[in-house]
């Protein structure tokens, strides 16, 4: 009498189980199909620069994306407004693909470093420009380009840490490695990074300038509250 008492809950659970799994099934089905769809949408989207690249040797390094998928989910890091512009960096005849990555890292670092430099320079440029400092045309450029100098070594050094790779593309032959890599830094890292190389800069340089070269650093701080652009020369 048991065994019939428990035989409709036995019954219920099995039938439970059976719309479980094939609620499953359905919807990696439909995940399939999706990714599917998305894929031969990403193919027509990136097929010219997919052929030029795989023409030149190329694939996706260390990742299980197609090269179609890593373009578009690269575009899409972009399009969210939380990054900079990208830092790219191509590196040629290296002995290993461990070698060029490690190589990019730094050209990376110093690429935005220069990126940065370069903005920030311009804008004191134009603030000296248009006030008045009591410094000559050549005290200002002495000033600067010492200041400058500073600033880019600190930036690169605090930004390195920051620098996201967004996916490397990787071409061996005939024992030579060549790779394209693309990095990304977060908005909001990155003012972080140019703020802390602000501080560290001025630091530096105050310590071996005169009151007069001094008075126009005040007015830079909001520079590096901007993103560079990335076409800002190097």
């Amino acid at each position: 009498m048991k065994s019939s008492a428990y035989l409709p809950s036995f019954l219920s659970l099995v039938l439970i189980l059976c719309f479980s799994s094939n609620a499953l099934a359905q919807n990696e089905l439909k995940e399939l199909k999706q990714k599917q769809k998305l894929q031969k949408k990403l193919d027509k989207i990136y097929k010219d620069k997919v052929q030029s690249l795989e023409k030149g040797g190329y694939t996706v390094y260390a990742s299980t994306k197609t090269m179609g998928e890593a373009l578009y989910d690269h575009d899409k890091k972009i399009e969210s407004g939380l990054y900079e512009p990208q830092i790219f960096v191509d590196q040629r005849d290296c002995f290993s693909a461990n070698s060029c990555y490690r190589k990019s890292s730094n050209d990376a670092a110093t690429s935005y470093a220069s990126r940065t430099n370069a903005y920030v320079r311009g804008e004191i440029y134009r603030e000296l420009r248009d006030s008045r400092t009591g410094l000559g045309k050549e005290q200002v450029q002495e000033a600067v380009d010492k200041f400058g100098e500073i600033f880019k070594t600190e930036v690169s050094a605090n930004v390195s840490n920051q620098l996201e790779l967004s996916y490397a593309l990787i071409s061996e032959k005939k024992g030579n490695v060549n790779m394209q890599l693309y990095f990304l830094v977060l908005k909001e890292e990155a003012k972080a990074a140019r703020k802390q190389a602000l501080t560290a800069a001025m630091s530096q340089y105050s310590q071996a300038a005169t009151e007069a070269n001094l008075n126009w650093m005040q007015s830079i701080s909001d520079f590096v509250d901007d993103v560079p652009s990335e076409d800002s020369p190097n």
